[in-house]
């Protein structure tokens, strides 16, 4: 069988080697009159970066407490903080103020 042939696709290109005398670019100096006519700042000098320290964050203790609030129970503190525009916290101190003077 006759395997597929691929074309060389630089085939048709030739290398041309630059020369020494060839012009690389415009003086220094032409380009930095340049920058200056038309308002642009010479190049700020490299900053390093300065890492900030790693702080250890606060762990936790465990206390044996594991339970979760109750969905149900946790959309209505959220609707009730929401509806009162207050912080969560607020809306527990509330109910648990409410809760003790019942019990009295």
């Amino acid at each position: 069988m006759n395997t597929p042939q691929r074309r060389n696709l630089l085939a048709g290109l030739s290398t041309v080697a630059p020369t020494d005398d060839a012009p690389v670019g415009a003086p220094e100096a032409v380009l930095e009159a340049a920058a200056e006519r038309h308002g642009f700042a010479p190049p700020a000098p490299a900053r390093t970066a300065v890492i900030a320290p790693v702080t250890q964050r606060r762990e936790r203790k465990s206390v044996g407490r594991s339970h979760q609030l109750k969905p149900e129970a946790a959309n209505l503190i959220y609707a009730e903080a929401n509806r009162l525009n207050v912080p969560i916290a607020q809306v527990i101190e509330d109910a648990i103020a409410v809760l003790l003077n019942a019990r009295q």
